[in-house]
């Protein structure tokens, strides 16, 4: 492959397992052309929710203890549109099965006898003085207003991000 004149590189999120696209073009025309077909699809969108997919399986089977496995795994990419002078040919459409993400169970969590374990992570302890709870360990970003409450620590909502870990203690 030659190396293109024009590079832009898009990554959609935060941290460095945030999924990203590059495109490469030749000339000024071609890569204006490229992006602002990118801008009127659904590209971001798909890549969003296969992100967050990926990331509630692998949350849910860390939760569950699983063990990681070196399966083999030979998938063809997809074909990509090529450019046409215009606009961008669409390939044929093919079944595509992605490959298997490895998937590591995090090593067992030390936390003290009666602290719930959720996704591999102690729940934290909010003491207010008059009333404790047991809280999700999450970040707040990741387990804001919108959440739904559980007092399960194996929910699977919660790794599909749809719950958060929430318990008074008594």
């Amino acid at each position: 492959m030659t190396e293109a004149k024009f590079t832009t590189t898009i990554k959609y999120g935060a941290g460095h397992d945030a999924p990203w696209t590059v495109v490469r073009s030749d000339d000024a025309a071609e890569h204006e052309l490229d992006l602002q077909t990118l801008e009127r699809n659904t590209t971001f969108a798909t890549a969003g929710r296969v992100a967050a997919a990926a990331a509630a399986q692998y949350n849910v089977g860390k939760g569950l203890g699983a063990q990681g496995i070196n399966a083999p795994v030979s998938t063809p990419a997809p074909a990509q549109p090529a450019y046409n002078g215009g606009t961008m040919a669409q390939p044929a459409q093919q079944a595509y099965a992605a490959p298997a993400q490895q998937a590591y169970a995090s090593a067992p969590v030390a936390a003290p006898p009666g602290v719930p374990i959720i996704l591999g992570q102690p729940a934290k302890l909010v003491d207010k003085g008059s009333w404790k709870a047991w809280a999700d360990p999450r970040p707040a970003s990741e387990t804001g207003n919108d959440k739904l409450k559980t007092k399960d620590p194996n929910h699977p909502g919660l790794a599909a991000g749809t719950h958060k870990y929430w318990d008074f203690i008594r």
